[in-house]
């Protein structure tokens, strides 16, 4: 494990055991005291990739709201519901993207 950078986690088009043996992995290295050196990378990076999938989702759901207009159904909730979950994606999008946050002074 040690001298490899991974800036985001590749769980995009592996398998559930390719997953699974790779989170094994980093447990064990994590857990036999193996430096896996700093996450702020991989976290800024998943953080792009987050906000990337934020920006498809907003527009599918312009999509989607411009159709069921269209046929003249009201989805106001369901609207309503996704609009909440896209803000929240953007906010932890926004999250990672300034992680690590500066330390808070006192004053």
């Amino acid at each position: 494990m040690s001298g490899a950078e991974i800036y985001v986690l590749p769980t995009l088009g592996l398998a559930t055991e390719q997953v699974s043996r790779i989170v094994t992995d980093l447990a064990e290295a994590h857990a036999a005291g193996v430096d896996l050196g700093s996450r702020v990378l991989h976290i800024q990076a998943n953080s792009n990739a987050l906000m990337s999938l934020h920006d498809s989702l907003e527009r599918e759901l312009a999509g989607l709201h411009a159709q069921l207009q269209q046929l003249g159904v009201q989805g106001r909730h369901a609207g309503t519901v996704l609009q909440q979950l896209l803000d929240e994606v953007r906010q932890l999008a926004d999250m990672g993207r300034h992680y690590p946050q500066p330390p808070a002074t006192s004053i």
